[in-house]
Order: structure tokens, then sequence, then C-alpha cells
């Protein structure tokens, strides 16, 4: 394999890029609509919702006490859509979908740099554009960290091309800066600090080089500087790391074997999932302990390759460290799911071509074979196709969705959740209390605030407040009594109780029990609703001492802009007019 300056002629690159936008859509147009994803999704709006952009700088430094994930640049690229689109998920969409054109146009000028081969290029491509394990990170808003970290990964490998061609170190620049912009979008692209030397010490780039060791040495230590740049800007973001991270880690420790065959079975379990993507699944919790063997087998076929030497064994070898940053995760404590199928997207960028830049040597210059290959991957590449847009169409609502998850992993009580939320969402109440309960019914190591949260809620609306009552009651049990939005539920279901009531009995009883509850907890009762409709019932029952106390604090608590302030403020006149 040589690495050259290909000439492409003019009219060559102008027709693909149609070509693979229109098959984008195809695969995609179904996300095309104002639902947002249950799943993260509304956690991200209403934390845009609260955030602003003042400066930049503050979007990179975030002075938070403990810190887990230091995404910076994809959390900017969300308050930048929130500023022009605010909460319209399209547009959203829309921009995921035009993140993974851009990757796939210069994923476009890289094929050709190693092989320049219609054969090889354009199967390389069609199987990268449709592959089914892009899907989450392309119809998900939440997902696109992985979407933004490998478009700036396939831009610094296109300059890292330029730079092993023409040994130009401008190039070599420019190649880590889109580097770390990827490592700031998602830290698995933290990995290109072992790509880059895997990628500048192949045979093909050596023969480049005329001064190996000032340019490998050079190399090297750009490639540390700008990893540490990330790093310093990262301990500036957090006074600690996050627990779980110190939590996996002493695991890891404590237990060598398993750990060690943990890392085989993720590494064969991926490399199937990019050979055999099949079934797809948002939730993975456990995968089967015989691909520990299969990840053996891939481990000593990487060591064998990485001797080799030669730059497409390198790519196989560069596509296997970049699953490395999912392994700390497949032991559970870092994300909600161990393992996830978008985890291996950006490996599927070095390791497709490597499967078929074998595969077009050897059909090449045997007509038959030749043939069978075409026919081949026009089918596999029509199977991708079909699969992707069936994930896409699955993704483009929430029940479908989450009835996929509950299809697929019955056993995982927060799907059961989340469906029964995206019915309760729809205002379809029976279902939702049915799919809650069946939630309720799965057995979890941890307690599932949210769930007693939502049946909590649903129960508020059907008006039955006993059992409301409840499930908030029993967050706050588990919680040792410290539950901001539980106490919050617990006082308005109070009052709602409170104003349906019909016997007198019943009545003073709630009024003593909503006043006590009150001052205990007052200082995060902030609803100034709430507090208006109990100021108006106390008004109502002509109790000016308890009018006037919660139509004040109402009024305190509405914003400047709520017609609510000055209606209250009159009100609070007219009580003290009258029975003066």
């Amino acid at each position: 394999m040589n690495i050259r300056v290909i000439t492409i002629k003019k009219g060559q690159f102008v027709y693909w890029p149609f070509f693979i936008a229109l098959i984008l859509l195809s695969v995609y147009y179904f996300r095309f609509n104002n639902e947002l994803c249950i799943i993260d999704d509304y956690g991200l709006f209403k934390k845009l919702s609260q955030s602003q952009l003042n400066n930049i700088v503050s979007s990179f430094i975030y002075n938070a006490k403990s810190g887990l994930y230091y995404r910076p640049l994809t959390s900017l690229t969300y308050k930048i859509e929130y500023l022009f689109f605010k909460d319209n998920p399209i547009f959203y969409y829309f921009d995921n979908l035009l993140i993974f054109f851009i990757t796939i146009l210069f994923y476009y000028k890289i094929l050709r740099r190693i092989l320049n081969d219609d054969f090889f290029v354009f199967s390389s491509l069609l199987i990268f554009c449709v592959n089914p394990l892009a899907v989450e990170s392309v119809a998900w808003i939440s997902g696109r960290t992985d979407l933004l970290a490998l478009m700036f990964l396939t831009i610094g490998f296109y300059f890292l091309f330029e730079y092993a061609l023409l040994q130009k170190l401008y190039y070599l620049f420019l190649s880590l800066t889109f580097m770390l912009l990827a490592t700031l979008s998602k830290e698995t692209a933290s990995m290109f600090v072992l790509a880059i030397p895997l990628f500048i010490t192949s045979k093909e780039t050596l023969k480049k080089i005329k001064n190996k060791k000032l340019i490998i040495t050079l190399s090297i230590l750009l490639v540390i500087l700008f990893l540490g740049f990330f790093l310093i800007l990262r301990e500036i973001s957090f006074v600690n790391n996050s627990k779980k991270i110190y939590m996996t880690i002493k695991f890891i420790i404590n237990n060598p074997e398993f750990a060690t065959m943990k890392f085989f079975r993720l590494i064969g379990f991926y490399i199937k999932k990019l050979i055999i993507p099949w079934p797809l699944n948002l939730t993975i919790e456990s995968v089967d302990p015989l691909y520990d063997l299969i990840g053996v087998l891939i481990v000593i076929l990487a060591i064998y390759l990485f001797f080799k030497n030669t730059l497409i064994n390198r790519f196989f070898v560069i596509g296997l460290c970049f699953l490395l940053p999912a392994y700390p995760i497949s032991f559970g404590q870092i994300a909600w799911t161990p393992y996830a199928e978008r985890y291996a997207l950006i490996s599927s960028m070095f390791i497709y071509p490597f499967i078929l830049f074998y595969i077009v040597n050897f059909v090449n210059n045997r007509n038959l074979y030749k043939k069978i290959y075409i026919f081949f991957m026009s089918i596999v590449i029509i199977i991708f196709g079909i699969t992707s847009h069936s994930r896409a169409k699955i993704w483009s609502n929430n029940i479908s969705l989450l009835q996929d998850v509950t299809n697929k992993n019955p056993e995982f009580q927060d799907g059961w959740r989340l469906l029964g939320l995206a019915y309760h969402l729809n205002n379809d109440l029976d279902k939702a209390e049915k799919y809650y309960l069946q939630a309720k019914k799965i057995g979890s190591f941890v307690y599932n605030y949210k769930l007693d949260e939502d049946l909590g809620v649903l129960y508020l609306q059907k008006k039955q407040y006993d059992l409301a009552l409840g499930y908030f009651y029993n967050i706050l049990k588990h919680k040792s009594g410290r539950h901001k939005l539980a106490k919050q539920a617990i006082f308005e279901v109070y009052v709602k109780m409170l104003i349906n009531a019909t016997n007198s009995n019943a009545q003073k009883l709630l009024e003593k029990r909503i006043d006590l509850f009150y001052e205990e907890n007052k200082k995060i009762l902030d609803d100034a609703h709430i507090l208006y409709k109990l100021g108006k019932y106390f008004l109502n029952k002509k109790n000016k001492q308890y009018a006037l106390k919660y139509l004040k604090i109402a009024h305190q608590k509405f914003k400047p802009e709520s017609r609510y302030k000055n209606i209250t403020k009159s009100i609070i006149k007219n009580i003290n007019k009258f029975y003066n």
C-alpha cells in the first residue's frame, strides 16, 4: 500500500456529497419531528433553559465541586443552538445529521489517501454512512458527544495524512488542534495520544520522513503537550473527581482476574458488533462470557498486526485503542448503561477500512471474485441501510423506543419506568400506571426514587391523593427526610386535598397539617402558584390571618413579569381595606 497525494479530477468530488446527503436523509428523515427523546434530552433542555452563554471561557472552566464528564465543546454547541432555536428539537437533529455529513466528506478524503481504488473507497464510505451503530448518536441529541468527537477526529486524521505526505509542521499542529477539539467533545478521543504515534511509526509514513528521530520525537512531545492542555483544563474545572471514578479503579485493582477477562470480553463484544451489529439495543447491561475468547484472539491479532507495521494494519490497532475508554464504563459505575453501541462508532472508522482493504486486495484482478464482492457488498450495504432506517424510525418517538428497550431487556427497571413516563407525557394515565407498576415489580439493588416520584405525580393527577402521598413519603423515608422535590410535591398534595375536601373536620385537620408542614419546610416550598391557591382558599373561608400570610408569601415568590404578582398585590390591598 502506498500513501500518495491523489489529484482529484474536476467534478469527481462534486457528485458524491449529494449522493451521500440523499442517503443520510432517506435513512434519518423519520427523526425530523418535534418529539424530544425522553432519555436525557429533557434534562438537557432543562439545564439549557437555566444556563446563560455569558462568555466562551465559562463554557470551558466549570468551577464544579465534583467532576465525571468533561465535554465543554459539546455543551457549547447546545448553548449556541438554544440561543437561536430554544427548545425546538428539529434544529438539533438537523445539526447532528450535518455533523455526520461533514465527517463522511473528510472520511472520503482519508480513504482516498489509503488506497485510490473505487471499490475500496466507496464500499468503505457507504458501509460507514449506513452504519447501524451510528443511529444512536445521529438520532439522539444527547448522543452528540460521540458524533462531534468523531467529526473532529476525522478532520484531525485528514491533516495527519497531509503532514505525512507533505512534511509541513503546521499540518501536524492542525491535526492536533482538531484532535484536542475532539477530546473536548468526548474523552474517548483522548486516545489520539496512542493513535498518532502508531500512525507516525508505520512503515509507509516512515518512508516519507527524512529526519525520522527528530520528527517522531517532536510529534510525541506535541501529542503529550496537547493532551496535557486538556488535562489542565479538566483539573481547573473540577475540584475533585467523581466517586464513581474512584470506585471503578478500586474495583479493578481489587479484582485483577475478573478485570482482565472483562477487558477481553469488551474487545470481543465490540468487534463482533462492528461486523454483526444485531441485535441493536440501547440498554446493554451484560454480555456473554464467550466473548472473552474472541477478545483474546483479537488482542493476539492486534499484537501481530502491530509488528507487521503497515499503516492499514495500524488502523486496526488504532481502532482497538479507541475502544479502551469503554472499558471502565463496562463496570457499571460511570454510565447508566455499561455497554453502548455508540461506543464503537469511532473505532468503526478504522476497522471497516482494514477489513475491506484486504478483501479488495484479494478480489482485484480476479473478475469472478470482483463480481461476487460487488454483489456481496451491495447486499451488506442495503441490509445495513434498511437496519439503520428501521432503527431511526424506532428512535422517532419515545413509545416505540422504550417498547424496543423493554422487549429486548425486560429486566431493565428504568426501561419500564421510562415507557410509563412516555405514556404519561401523552396523557394516557392508565397505560402510564400499568408500566410504572410493572417497573415496581422488578427488583433493584439501588432505590429508584424517580419511579416513586413518577407514580406520585400520576396519582396526584388522578386525584388519588392518599396513594400520591404514600409514594412521596416513601422517597423521604429512603432519602432520610432530605428531598426537596418530594417535600414540594407533598405540600402540593396537601393543598389540593384541602381545596377538594368537603368535610369540615377534614378541612380543619388539613389546615393545621399544612401550616405545620409549611413552617417546617418554608425554605424550600417556593411554588408561588400553590401558595396563591392556598391563600385564596383561606380568603374564601374568611380567614384573614392565613389568607394574608400565604398571599404575601406568594407575592414575594412570583417573578416580576408574572401577571399574578399584580393580581396578588391587588387582593392583599383589598383584604386590608375590607377588614380595616
